[in-house]
């Protein structure tokens, strides 16, 4: 049946003469519809499972709701009970929907032609839903951005594209639902670019451009403005401001590296409890989020509600979050300051502003605690929400002190806001073009954007300086990969020594006398020989024809062992080197050849390695990509 549809499918495409770009665009339009329809359900769902946990549950147990004082106590239990749907299901179907998703979708793309499991996307839709839906500190942007790749990449292989299109359908399904999930088309290609595959040619651009606003269109007529951020017309008021965004941007620097090492802090907490079984872990980390809502609710759950209130210059009280976490994102009466419920923020006394703003950074403090539990624990969501709202408190703390100390003579405490939440995703990320364009589309707004973008560069900046590697990357250092940064552009950075050596290759014994050398190399005709017994035996020197020339020219006897005159401790790479090192060590000593050894301090022969197998390898790649 699948063979026949595929079939009828490209029957089709050759009735219909369609070029390749044509052909790739309008699939693209379909991607881009099935993404919008799939995000508005993810949307849906998590609002359904939010409307359960915290309301029908508590009223099926005889309490009013999950503001009842007297149930308040009980709040660990939700997201914990989230954790336990979570864990066993990722466990049991795929392991690639825990944790925030993207890195996955970057392997896919760099190593395994843009061939992602089907499954993936349905089993990250299902355990997101449950993670954010009962409370857990995650975004929407990492699941969904997996279930868009996952489906560009099913289409791909369902339909026998070739890897270069799956490719760009994953990107394009990426795209697609950054734009979706934050009305962002222009972002989510930014996204695709920056973040996911550090490129893009010009044919496959148009189809992730088309995909995306494609999106934008279906989830715009499916979900409401009150499900989307909305940020006041704020603008700065002097041009000496310059110097705040930039010490802003510089707190930011540090709050994005802080998300990063946390992040990977608990990950590798909970990695290390060997008795405690993965599909439990999620649970254990739900209950520890759980116990900081107690005191912190805004931080349960994507955090929408916060980050609105915290861009239109004030924070949602611990009362107010309690009541209101299945309600409409934009109700007024959410926007309540640190003093009195409706008291407008921008009257209250300076106390009451810090007051307020030792609020706003202590919920950034906790985001980042309680995005690492549930994401380090085992849990499914994002990391790009988490971050945005970090920066929201952050900025908006930085804004409140500021109104305080110079009351009148600053920007609102929103305008602060919104740098923030560039400055910070931009610093963990190292994304700054996707910071910038995402929170210029959100707020609309030409006024601050000169603030955004230096905020974000700061902030960039200083992570870098603290560290090349970003919240998507680290992942990959610590496999010895190198995926999702420039390197990613260079094939031979990504072409391992194992994937270019020749296993089958003549060497020298090291029991070879000078004459026994001599007539042997006659006969193979090589340029160099490594010395090493037979098998894996360990290297212990190079010889080449120049060399046996020599030993002549200075009439060595012919029963001298080739110990005496090879060249001992020769350079050589391992199996699990990049062939860039290779190349470069061949290039230096204008070898002919180079070992292949083991790491091991034996240095066991593996193979060689040489120009003309590094070309293969680099065309065989290059054949892959295509």
């Amino acid at each position: 049946m699948r063979r026949r549809i595929v079939q009828l499918h490209w029957k089709m495409v050759r009735w219909l003469g369609l070029s390749d770009d044509q052909f790739t665009v309008a699939w693209a339009i379909v991607l881009g519809a099935a993404v919008g329809l799939a995000a508005a359900g993810f949307r849906w769902l998590i609002t359904g499972l939010e409307l359960l946990f915290f309301h029908r549950v508590p009223e099926f147990l005889g309490f009013a709701g999950a503001a009842d004082p007297a149930w308040t106590p009980w709040l660990p239990l939700i997201p914990m009970l989230g954790g336990l749907v979570v864990g066993p299901m990722v466990h049991r179907w795929a392991v690639e929907a825990r944790g925030h998703g993207v890195p996955e979708v970057m392997l896919a793309l760099a190593r395994e032609g843009g061939r992602i499991r089907p499954r993936v996307g349905i089993v990250k839709a299902i355990a997101s839903a449950f993670t954010l839906g009962s409370g857990g500190s995650a975004g929407q942007e990492g699941p969904i951005v997996q279930i868009g790749a996952a489906l560009g990449s099913s289409a791909g292989q369902g339909f026998e594209m070739p890897p270069r299109r799956i490719r760009t359908f994953v990107a394009c399904g990426a795209a697609a639902g950054i734009s979706a999930v934050f009305n962002a088309p222009i972002s989510g290609v930014a996204f695709a670019i920056e973040i996911l595959i550090g490129e893009l040619r010009a044919r496959s651009l148009a189809a992730v451009l088309v995909g995306s606003a494609t999106a934008w269109v279906v989830s715009r007529g499916l979900v409401t403005e009150e499900q989307s951020l909305i940020c006041p017309p704020w603008e700065f008021l002097h041009g000496w401001e310059f110097v705040l965004w930039v010490l802003l941007g510089t707190l930011c620097g540090f709050a994005g590296r802080l998300m990063v090492v946390s992040l990977y802090f608990f990950e590798d907490l909970f990695a290390g409890w060997r008795r405690l079984r993965p599909w439990i872990r999620p649970a254990i980390g739900g209950l520890a989020v759980g116990s900081i809502g107690l005191a912190f609710p805004q931080i349960l759950g994507p955090g929408f509600r916060s980050m609105t209130a915290a861009m239109h210059g004030t924070v949602i009280s611990r009362e107010g979050a309690l009541d209101t976490l299945t309600s409409p994102i934009h109700s007024p009466h959410l926007l309540l300051s640190a003093g009195s419920p409706g008291d407008d923020i921008t009257a209250l006394a300076g106390g009451s502003l810090l007051a307020a703003a030792g609020l706003m950074a202590a919920l950034a403090l906790m985001k980042i605690l309680a995005t690492s539990l549930t994401l380090g624990s085992g849990g499914s969501g994002g990391v790009f929400t988490p971050a945005l709202f970090t920066g929201a408190m952050l900025g908006g703390a930085f804004g409140l002190v500021l109104q305080a100390a110079l009351p009148g003579q600053v920007a609102p405490a929103g305008a602060y806001a919104v740098v923030g939440m560039a400055g910070v995703f931009a610093a963990s990320a190292h994304a700054p073009i996707t910071a910038i364009l995402i929170m210029f589309e959100i707020t609309g707004s030409r006024n601050l954007l000169p603030a955004i973008m230096v905020g974000t560069v700061v902030a960039t900046m200083l992570s870098y300086r603290l560290s090349p590697d970003s919240i998507y990357t680290v992942k990959f250092k610590r496999r010895g990969w190198r995926i999702g940064d420039s390197q990613i552009r260079d094939p031979m950075k990504q072409i391992t020594v194992r994937e270019a050596m020749a296993t089958e290759f003549y060497r020298m014994a090291p029991s070879l006398t000078l004459r026994q050398a001599l007539l042997y190399a006659e006969t193979v005709g090589q340029r160099a020989y490594p010395v090493a017994g037979q098998g894996d035996g360990e290297l212990l020197g190079i010889i080449t024809i120049h060399d046996l020339n020599l030993a002549i020219a200075h009439s060595w006897p012919g029963e001298t062992s080739i110990l005496e005159f090879s060249h001992p401790d020769p350079p050589a790479v391992t199996p699990d080197d990049y062939v860039d090192k290779a190349f470069a060590i061949l290039e230096e000593s204008d070898a002919a050849m180079l070992p292949v050894v083991s790491a091991d301090p034996e240095r066991r022969l593996m193979g060689v390695v040489t120009h003309a197998t590094i070309i293969r390898a680099h065309q065989r790649y290059q054949t892959e990509r295509e």
